[in-house]
């Protein structure tokens, strides 16, 4: 269902809410593709393109890296992880 209101539109959903945030890195999501993988995979877009197919059985078993792992891999300061 879709409502108006001049310039904005509101999209009325009645599927289950999403974790926004991604378990395996602990970023927000940052787009549609994000919310889809977090969903699908437990893990935004990124971390599943850069650790799928490293281990696809492990991943498929249900192993992820830790926050650390995965934040170096996007070349992230990981400070106080």
């Amino acid at each position: 269902m879709h409502l108006s209101n001049k310039s904005k539109i509101y999209i009325i959903n009645d599927a289950d809410p999403v974790d926004a945030i991604c378990p395996t890195c602990g970023f927000f999501a940052r787009e549609k593709s994000d919310l889809i993988s977090i969903e699908k995979e437990a893990a935004c877009k990124e971390c599943t393109l850069n650790f799928k197919y490293l281990d696809i059985d492990a991943w498929k078993e249900g192993c992820r890296p830790t926050k650390k792992a995965a934040r170096l891999k996007m070349l992230i300061n990981v400070g106080d992880i």
